[in-house]
């Protein structure tokens, strides 16, 4: 994992005041493949994680990972609950915001 990443990881979960157990954090290539992650991932750089939070807390994340700079992915439906963030540099230099389908 991308040091600097983690200590920003750490700052929010400082912030939110509760564990946030990561689900899936580096990936290798065939990992990443195997999961279906996008071909630039932040996984493949030690720069993105996902966080199995789900309702209030997952807000909670969203909010704080936001305000913090993170780049931030949900995924809050089905059996697959999580937040996916990221400190992965965007060619537009802001940070983003999506949904999984």
């Amino acid at each position: 994992m991308n040091e600097d990443f983690m200590m920003k990881l750490q700052q929010l979960r400082d912030a939110c005041n509760f564990p946030l157990p990561i689900s899936s954090g580096f990936r290798c290539q065939k990992k990443n493949i195997d999961c279906n992650g996008h071909k630039g991932s932040a996984h493949l750089t030690g720069e993105g994680a996902d966080l199995l939070v789900e309702r209030e807390r997952a807000r909670v994340v969203i909010q704080k990972a936001i305000e913090m700079g993170f780049s931030v992915g949900i995924q809050q439906k089905g059996n697959s609950r999580f937040v996916h963030v990221d400190t992965k540099p965007r060619k537009s230099g802001n940070a983003n915001l999506w949904s999984y389908a």
